[in-house]
């Protein structure tokens, strides 16, 4: 992996996929992920990979 999510304290990537009408979509989604899951100890070492559909999360 190019950027290992152990030596971060959170990596956030949003999935456009040359669908820039998904952006509202996506940002929404991260929004209320972001209001649900306030504390930064949630985010340590990990990579969210955020979709208009879905959120992965990889350690």
């Amino acid at each position: 992996m190019t950027y290992p999510p152990r030596g971060y304290k959170g990596i956030i990537a949003l999935q456009v996929r040359n669908h820039p009408r998904a952006i509202f979509e996506i940002v929404d989604r991260l929004i209320i992920y972001l209001s649900s899951h306030p504390e930064i100890s949630h985010y340590k070492g990990k990579l969210f990979l955020v979709e208009a559909h879905r959120i992965r999360i990889r350690e």
